[in-house]
């Protein structure tokens, strides 16, 4: 899952590669004007249209150097949010655009399904309701959503992990995580645990403290992992990790990532023994 939309995705990969919008424009034959609306995200290629797929076969042709295909990989992990090492650059890049296209497609129909229930909205109802704007009250933000499917879960972790990484946290704040579950609300992938211990890390550096709560069972081999990929956190002074040996029905199937004034992640099991593979995302306002 992404929040990048196809216009700011489009210029990161021009930027990664080197390649100017002219450049683009003529190896896929169209006019300069429409990469630029591209680009500056006054239009979206639609669907069922060649344009990602002609967009990819070029850039992937004009990757030189491995610092590229290191940041493009990046980019793909940030755009799906996994590694992958079956699929070729030309496949991940046309990934990258198409989710960003879905994102910016997405995003403009909401746009326009609210302006068509404010118009209604505000013929319906009087001027004292008006006044009232519940999402003030509990400072939630039109961000919030329900997220259906692993792989969006852990693109949610990662995004609420780099957005506290990127706020200078000056009040000595704590990001809470939960990793109870025998099937995580992460994959415990190396690569992605690699990965979220970075950006918890980028987190401790920007002030943040980070309490972790783990369950300890049988399963010795999960344990050593994350005993292992903890080490340079709990070096900072600043990781601290908890464990529990009891657990019940109210914890579960149930795993939770809090970064005050930021956001709340509260994921859970659709199904009995499913494994987290669903979530609650609702972010602070503001």
């Amino acid at each position: 899952m992404t929040t990048m939309g196809f216009g700011e995705c489009l210029k990161q990969l021009l930027s990664i590669l080197g390649i100017s919008m002219s450049q683009l424009s003529k190896a896929i034959n169209v006019d300069n004007s429409l990469v630029n609306r591209w680009v500056h995200g006054k239009r979206i290629p639609p669907y069922n249209t060649s344009y990602i797929e002609r967009i990819s076969e070029y850039l992937s042709k004009n990757i030189t150097n491995s610092f590229q295909i290191q940041q493009l990989n990046k980019l793909y992990m940030d755009i799906s949010g996994y590694c992958s090492l079956e699929n070729s650059m030309k496949e991940k890049i046309e990934k990258i655009l198409s989710e960003a296209q879905g994102y910016s497609i997405e995003c403009k129909k909401k746009e326009q399904n609210t302006k068509f229930n404010d118009k209604n909205s505000l013929t319906s109802k009087n001027s004292d309701e008006l006044q009232y704007n519940h999402s003030a009250h509990i400072g939630l933000s039109n961000e919030d959503k329900i997220l259906i499917g692993k792989i969006n879960v852990l693109s949610a972790t990662i995004h609420l992990l780099k957005a506290a990484a990127k706020k200078n946290c000056k009040n000595n704040n704590t990001i809470y995580i939960s990793l109870i579950n025998d099937i995580d609300m992460i994959s415990l992938q190396h690569a992605n645990l690699v990965y979220l211990r970075e950006i918890i890390n980028k987190a401790i550096q920007s002030g943040w403290n980070v309490t972790l709560l783990i369950k300890i069972n049988s399963n010795t081999s999960r344990i050593i992992k994350l005993i292992n990929i903890a080490k340079p956190l709990i070096k900072t002074g600043k990781f601290n990790p908890y464990y529990m040996k009891r657990y019940d029905i109210f914890t579960t199937g149930k795993e939770i990532l809090c970064v005050p004034e930021i956001g709340v992640l509260y994921c859970f099991s659709s199904e009995p023994f499913s494994g987290i593979d669903s979530a609650f995302y609702l972010k602070t306002k503001g």
